[in-house]
């Protein structure tokens, strides 16, 4: 029998309409760098007094643990199959625009989602989550070599085995990406563009609470609920002056907080913009190294404003809509 090749796992996603039943329909073909999938079955330590052993030293048969899955992956930052998964994180706002120039927003402050089913070649079986529902989304804004990636987090209801490539409907010719190369990132701050950033990242995480009821028939959950979601993530700065040192240390006043925008530029004129509706820095100390130019980094904080949500994310491409990546 040949070797496994991770080239072979192809994955299919398509979105749910229930939290913990499997997509049914025809599931979308979408490209990945990494696909790290996490499937916890823990024992309990369950010492019994009376049971028949053979000695009171040793460990006896443990108890099944509360089971949990879910999955980490790293995928192109693509303008196109993005859609596929922001639903899953954010909160889909609207679809618009004009042939070539679709705009598909997302934005943070969603409640709960019915989650995607994943599902991948694992050797000479087919394997799925069901109800993966994402907690993390992380982007490097450094000038680096080769394509940018995006970095995925999520919870799943469960893990199935062995599924029927039936189960997967029949699979459309996948959507050309549209990707962007890595040494390109535009940063705005208060709408002026920053021209000193060296590298850094932007990350939003939030809490996932697994609804688990009692129930007679499955110890999993039968969904999560999204708690508090924050923006966060680190700039190095070339210093040119103290304005940006001016700006952490302006804290809590309004001189201390401006809104951010990041755009990483796509292949055919497509483009990812992530907006912060407002940002402030974390003051730190000023080092300085004479063997090179002074750098800063800072750690940044986002927070939903009374007019605007914490973060918006925004898709420029040709596809007119996403309704496809949902089962009907």
């Amino acid at each position: 029998m040949p070797h496994p090749m991770g080239q072979d796992a192809i994955m299919h996603i398509l979105g749910q309409s229930a939290p913990d039943v499997a997509a049914d329909g025809d599931y979308l073909r979408s490209a990945y760098h990494t696909l790290s999938p996490r499937e916890s079955r823990p024992f309990e330590n369950d010492s019994l007094v009376g049971a028949q052993y053979h000695n009171s030293r040793d460990a006896q048969a443990p108890a099944p643990g509360l089971p949990e899955d879910g999955a980490d992956l790293e995928v192109p930052l693509c303008a196109v199959h993005l859609g596929y998964w922001l639903p899953h994180l954010f909160r889909h706002v609207s679809s618009a625009g004009d042939p070539g120039a679709y705009l598909h927003t997302f934005e943070t402050g969603a409640g709960q989602h019915s989650g995607a089913s994943i599902a991948w070649q694992d050797a000479d079986k087919i394997k799925r989550l069901v109800g993966w529902v994402g907690n993390r989304f992380e982007i490097n804004v450094g000038r680096e070599s080769g394509y940018r990636r995006v970095r995925l987090g999520g919870m799943a209801v469960r893990t199935e085995h062995d599924v029927a490539e039936a189960a997967l409907g029949d699979p459309p010719a996948p959507r050309p990406h549209a990707r962007s190369v890595a040494a390109f990132c535009g940063i705005y701050k208060g709408g002026q563009e920053v021209a000193r950033i060296m590298s850094g990242s932007v990350s939003i995480e939030r809490d996932l609470t697994p609804l688990t009821y009692a129930r007679e028939d499955t110890d999993r959950p039968s969904g999560f609920s999204p708690e508090e979601t924050r923006l966060g993530g680190t700039l190095t700065l070339r210093v040119l002056d103290s304005v940006f040192y001016e700006y952490a240390r302006a804290g809590f006043s309004p001189a201390g907080v401006d809104d951010w925008r990041f755009v990483w530029p796509c292949a055919g004129g497509a483009k990812m913009e992530l907006e912060a509706a407002a940002v402030r820095f974390e003051l730190t100390g000023r080092g300085i190294d004479t063997r090179f130019g002074r750098q800063e980094t800072y750690t940044l904080h986002g927070e939903q404003t009374a007019s605007a949500a914490m973060a918006r994310l925004m898709l420029t491409n040709s596809v007119e809509n996403f309704d496809d990546a949902t089962e009907a």
